[in-house]
This record gives C-alpha cells, sequence and structure tokens, in this order.
C-alpha cells in the first residue's frame, strides 16, 4: 500500500462576507484567485497561497499566544495566520480598507516575529506574522497562565 499523501490543505470559511474577505485576500495580500463558484445566491471564492502549516495547539498554547499578541484571550476556535515580509505595512493596508477590526497592532513576540491580530467581522480573524529571518524559533513563554489566560505570576 502506498504512503498517503496530501497535496493541497483548503480551508472553508462560511461568511456572508464573501466579496470583503475575498478583496482583502485578492486586492490587499496578493492571493491568486483559482475559481469562483456561484449557483443562485450561493457564491465561493478560492485564492491559492503558496505554503501551507497546520498549527495545533491546546487551549492553554492559544491563550499563551492570544496574551502575547493581544494582551487578553480573543481566539476562537480556530483562526488564520498569514506570513507577510511586511507585517507592519500590511496591517495598515487591511485597515485602509474599512473592512477589519484590529485587535491588536503589530507587536514583537518572544519567539522574534512581528504580529498583528485583525478580525473580518461575521468571517474570521486573522494574525499577520513577519518572521525575523530564519527558521522560526519555538520558546516557552516563561510564564503558566490562570483560566482567563493571563499570566498568574508563578
Amino acid at each position: 500500500m502506498p504512503d498517503p499523501h496530501v497535496d493541497e490543505l483548503r480551508i472553508v470559511i462560511r461568511t456572508e462576507a464573501v466579496d470583503d474577505l475575498a478583496r482583502l485576500l485578492h486586492d490587499v495580500l496578493g492571493l491568486r484567485e483559482l475559481a469562483q463558484f456561484t449557483a443562485g445566491d450561493a457564491r465561493a471564492v478560492v485564492v491559492e497561497v503558496p505554503r501551507a502549516t497546520i498549527e495545533v495547539g491546546n487551549t492553554a498554547h492559544v491563550r499563551a499566544v492570544d496574551h502575547v499578541e493581544v494582551g487578553t484571550s480573543v481566539s476562537p476556535d480556530w483562526r488564520l495566520a498569514l506570513g507577510v515580509d511586511d507585517a507592519r505595512a500590511t496591517t495598515e493596508r487591511m485597515q485602509a480598507t474599512g473592512l477589519v477590526e484590529t485587535l491588536a497592532e503589530p507587536t514583537r513576540t518572544p519567539w522574534g516575529s512581528l504580529n498583528s491580530r485583525l478580525t473580518v467581522p461575521g468571517a474570521v480573524q486573522v494574525t499577520l506574522f513577519e518572521n525575523a529571518g530564519g527558521d522560526e524559533e519555538f520558546v516557552a513563554l516563561g510564564a503558566t497562565l490562570d483560566e482567563g489566560g493571563a499570566p498568574d505570576g508563578r
């Protein structure tokens, strides 16, 4: 039996803001549109992301990242995290569209990236991250978190 092979990661987002989210992904972030699907009032757009990874974390991990990026727990069960060349400029371009709400301006993380957090109301929460260069370095955040996601001081 041959080894299993996955050749595409597709994240499907249910939103009535299809055009707004597609505009951000295509016009602001420069992702290439691969397809549009329409049937009656059903609508979808597929864009290509050159490289995809999957980060699977437990609640403590998600809270720790939220605390670093935003200062409080705000993540839904999932969010998009998009690696960009310039987190500040990309955040500003997205903000200029008027289609996003800013949860956190670009912030330097303990693991060396520059991250901002935005939300497209009714659609998806987005982290924009700019790596400091080289391989991403995972570091311990140095504190445990209480049940609300804030450092407990231990």
